[in-house]
């Protein structure tokens, strides 16, 4: 009798007075309060790059290969939430590959179709790859018909819909060779064509157009990094959140390097359509740091002689032969300083994203601009000097004064990997929208799937995944308005992932009801080794609780 009163007396005692524990206790505890989850479960998402260089090679990750920047964004790149591990696998996918049939979908859930595979192929030329491009634009679309996701750039992201070029001249048949037609959004190209085979054909410097002028005035020395990487444009573009890819993203834009892509034309009936991002506000010829001017080829036939018989190291001529040599090297060129390039891409769509109209619901996204490329601050386009003898291969314009990547605090060279990753996984289909890789630093506290407004609140943790010991801490702050808030304070830490990272948040041991925003830090400390990631600008997730 007496026992079942001091059991009654203790737990009136509990309803009455829970806050008789520290907050301490209920913190420490409350980070492991989720029961032990089952085993990890893995998530494969099987990428086929499509490219005719192999990462066996051994100037694969020098600099005359760009695909490879693709590679560093995707290659064993993996992350947990929860108890689900998500990872990348990527396959270097060639032409013979494809034509033999494996691009399927039992092989992949995502191909990339990287730009330097438009170039080669018309650098190649139509005659002999005519008949093997209709092949390879049949098997790309089965690709898409049955599920399987695309994502280019630039010249890859252009050639899923090229209905709106005019197929005249060698450029738009070239072109038109490689229309995959495996999206609604079309692209807006007024005038095409390349430098020197424009001019020979008796036709002016300007019918190239913006887009030609920018990307092949550009340059093709390698051993030049003003040239190598840095050239085309650092465009702060729009972003629009309409879609899970740029969900999470604070910013309103974004620097993305472009080189000469076109806008997109995006139908009136936009189902199944999103605008990602598009161009800035001021033109790129409307700003006196980035506009360049058209030039004249005068060299006439001992120009293009000399370029022909020019001797230079550069690797893609031991594939393509004496056609670029003498693209590169014919010479002499003028500036006309009175025909300045004019663009007229002002707010039109930069990056898309769409769903094919089909059951299986494939999903497509479209950049002109280059996510995989580095990006620089500051600096201007100096147009070289009209000397004796001007050739595109060492560029007709470069860029000087930009800021050196020392100064600055970010990665130049990975900013936007992280895009990358979040398109590719997005397009799989396999990833759910609230998983998709981090957006800010190696973890980010992730938005609950189903939320009904409770003082308790499980919250998973997404983190890049790490051999080495690590920890994620749980901050937040609060606001009774949503626009007044708290100080950031730490609340607790999930020191082991095996059971997955995971917090369990209790409104009531802190302010109770209002709007709670969280971010988390990701540290790794493990023998000799220390890393701490660095905060976030501003939260990962947004939560009203009670």
């Amino acid at each position: 009798m007496i026992v079942n009163r001091v059991l009654l007396i203790l737990i009136l005692v509990l309803l009455i007075f829970p806050t008789l524990y520290s907050k301490e206790i209920i913190n420490k505890y409350s980070c492991n309060e989720l029961p032990i989850q089952e085993e990890s479960n893995v998530i494969d998402v099987n990428i086929a790059i499509y490219t005719d260089e192999k990462e066996t090679d051994d100037e694969f990750y020098s600099q005359y290969r760009r695909t490879r920047y693709f590679v560093y964004a995707l290659k064993d790149y993996s992350w947990q939430v929860g108890k689900n591990i998500y990872k990348f696998n990527i396959d270097i996918l060639s032409r013979m590959d494809l034509i033999t049939g494996k691009l399927n979908r039992f092989n992949y859930d995502v191909m990339i179709y990287p730009p330097d595979m438009v170039y080669e192929k018309i650098i190649q030329g139509l005659s002999k790859y005519q008949f093997r491009n209709i092949h390879e634009r049949i098997i790309i679309k089965n690709f898409i018909k049955g599920g399987g996701g695309f994502f280019g750039t630039c010249a890859g992201g252009v050639i899923a819909n090229l209905d709106s070029i005019e197929i005249d001249g060698i450029y738009g048949r070239l072109y038109g060779s490689l229309d995959l037609d495996i999206s609604k959004i079309n692209v807006e190209i007024d005038k095409a064509a390349m430098p020197l085979f424009c001019e020979l054909k008796g036709r002016n410097p300007e019918d190239i157009g913006p887009l030609s002028a920018y990307y092949w005035y550009s340059g093709w020395n390698q051993t030049d990094y003003s040239i190598n990487f840095q050239t085309g444009v650092c465009l702060d573009v729009k972003i629009y959140k309409n879609n899970p890819i740029f969900q999470g993203y604070h910013g309103d834009s974004r620097r993305i390097r472009w080189i000469g892509g076109p806008p997109f034309l995006i139908p009136e009936n936009t189902n199944n359509i999103y605008l990602l991002a598009s161009f800035p506000n001021q033109e790129i010829s409307d700003n006196e740091s980035t506009l360049i001017h058209y030039w004249d080829y005068t060299g006439g036939f001992l120009g293009l002689l000399k370029g022909m018989f020019k001797i230079n190291n550069l690797h893609y001529f031991s594939q393509f032969g004496p056609l670029l040599k003498l693209y590169c090297f014919s010479g002499d060129w003028n500036k006309l300083e009175n025909k300045p390039v004019i663009t007229n891409f002002s707010n039109k769509p930069f990056m898309t994203a769409e769903i094919y109209p089909n059951e299986n619901k494939a999903r497509i996204i479209r950049c002109t601009g280059h996510p995989e490329h580095n990006v620089w601050w500051g600096g201007y386009i100096n147009e070289t000097d009209d000397k004796k003898y001007n050739n595109q291969f060492d560029a007709f314009y470069k860029w000087e004064n930009v800021i050196p990547d020392y100064e600055t605090i970010e990665d130049e060279f990975s900013y936007n990997y992280w895009i990358i990753r979040r398109c590719v996984a997005w397009a799989s289909k396999k990833i759910p929208d609230n998983h998709l890789p981090t957006t800010y630093g190696p973890s980010e506290v992730c938005k609950p799937e189903h939320y009904y407004n409770p003082s308790i609140i499980n919250l998973m943790g997404s983190s890049e995944i790490v051999k080495d010991k690590s920890k994620l801490d749980l901050f937040y702050r609060y606001s009774k308005d949503n626009e007044s808030w708290s100080n950031w304070t730490y609340y607790c830490s999930d020191f082991d992932v095996l059971d997955g990272w995971s917090w369990v948040f209790n409104s009531k041991n802190v302010y109770g009801t209002g709007f709670y925003e969280f971010y988390s830090i990701r540290t790794i400390d493990y023998e000799n080794y220390y890393e701490k990631e660095r905060k976030p600008p501003m939260r990962d997730i947004n939560l009203y609780l009670i």
